[in-house]
């Protein structure tokens, strides 16, 4: 499971859990909408593509950054810090654990 976690303003403390597509920006229509005036309305996008999550700047005017490096696409990491205009998330993902066999203890 993956999710974004708001760090600055309105969605600090905010868990947004993410799907296999999701819309990032200050228009009611995106997934995860930011109330803040330097997003832009359809600012970013993130996809999963296999076991990874990319995030990919929709070219807006105040741009995308991951970790302070503004992007146009990049893979998401746990606890990289992305910043959408003036508001900050971090980047969470819990691989799912595989259960592990246990030991035969045969009969008694």
């Amino acid at each position: 499971m993956a999710m974004l976690v708001g760090k600055t303003g309105a969605i600090a403390g905010v868990e947004f859990p993410l799907a296999e597509f999701i819309t990032i920006g200050r228009s009611p229509n995106a997934q995860i909408c930011v109330p803040d005036p330097a997003v832009s309305r359809q600012h970013a996008k993130i996809y999963r593509r296999g076991d990874s999550y990319l995030l990919e700047d929709l070219g807006s005017i105040a741009g995308t950054r991951v970790n302070q490096s503004t992007i146009s696409s990049t893979q998401l990491k746990t606890n990289d810090e992305i910043s959408i205009g003036d508001s900050r998330f971090t980047f969470i993902e819990q691989k799912r654990l595989r259960p592990r066999s246990t030991p035969s203890c045969g009969t008694e």
